[in-house]
């Protein structure tokens, strides 16, 4: 995943600056709150069953972070596959 790679840049690196930062321009939501690249990876890292807040600690250890990853990535193709499933048994017993 490449923002493991963001996240262990130098400060002043540019990709890492306008990671931490937010849009000046551009269309959102009008009754959302804005929301900025970071957030919305933490939103999708639930999906995945990875802790946001453990989140910058745990790449520093590529090896940890590889293994969370590949975990997470499990967990979500797996939950994927069974709410597909049941869907499949409910079109099943309507036929």
């Amino acid at each position: 995943m490449i923002i493991s790679h963001v996240e262990r840049m130098n400060n002043e690196c540019l990709p890492k600056a306008i990671f931490y930062s937010k849009l000046a321009i551009g269309k959102y939501h009008h009754r959302k709150a804005q929301m900025r690249f970071r957030d919305i990876l933490k939103q999708n890292f639930t999906f995945y069953s990875i802790q946001p807040k453990a989140f910058e600690t745990t790449i520093e250890d590529r090896e940890q972070w590889r293994n969370i990853y590949c975990l997470g990535c499990k967990f979500f193709e797996d939950n994927r596959k069974d709410k597909e499933h049941q869907r499949w048994q409910i079109r099943k017993r309507r036929l």
